[in-house]
């Protein structure tokens, strides 16, 4: 008899089943699993604010929204809305009504250094017009500009920038203001009469 054919189907299934699988690559273009929900980057600070509108209470001028923080200047409970900012000062619209507002300590400092400069400035040539310090020519460009021209020009920033138009301005800034210009313009007429003279 003759023998049977062998099945070949069978035997490559079997031959098949017999190799290990590899595990198919991950193609490049395949989705990622979704990245993990992270919390908001402000959460602590959301967290801080919620907690001082507890303690702060409602607006004064709005009963029913929870106040942000007090006036700088009468201590008022205010929202977000009455909040209003000037030179790093908080107030609320009844100061605001007011124009005698508060001037900042930066104001004053500023004015303060304005003085000094000018003030300084105003010795030094005090002391050279006086004859009192003989300089020869040479040395008298360097001392007019860098003791008296120079903290002059400085002295007149400083006074300049804390003055505001929208904010009170005392005294202290009105002199500084004031003195600065003046020596300034005491400076440029008396180079413009030592360029005459040369």
């Amino acid at each position: 008899m003759n023998d049977p054919l062998p099945d070949v189907q069978t035997d490559a299934a079997s031959a098949a089943a017999a190799e290990p699988r590899s595990t198919p690559e991950a193609s490049p273009f395949a989705e990622s699993a979704p990245a993990p929900v992270r919390p908001p980057m402000g959460a602590a600070r959301l967290a801080r604010l919620n907690a001082a509108q507890a303690q702060l209470g409602f607006c004064v001028q709005h009963g029913d929204t929870p106040a942000i923080r007090r006036c700088d200047r009468c201590q008022a409970r205010m929202c977000a809305t009455c909040d209003f900012a000037f030179d790093h000062i908080h107030v609320c619209p009844a100061c605001v009504a007011n124009p005698t507002l508060p001037v900042s300590t930066r104001r004053i400092v500023q004015a303060s250094l304005g003085l000094v400069l000018v003030g300084f400035a105003t010795v030094v040539l005090g002391i050279i017009m006086a004859g009192l310090w003989e300089l020869d020519e040479r040395a008298a460009g360097g001392v007019f500009t860098g003791l008296i021209l120079l903290p002059a020009v400085a002295g007149t920033v400083c006074a300049c920038t804390a003055m505001s138009k929208r904010l009170g301005n005392n005294a202290l800034l009105w002199t500084s203001t004031a003195w600065n210009l003046v020596m300034l313009g005491i400076l440029g007429i008396l180079m413009v009469v030592g360029m005459a003279k040369g």
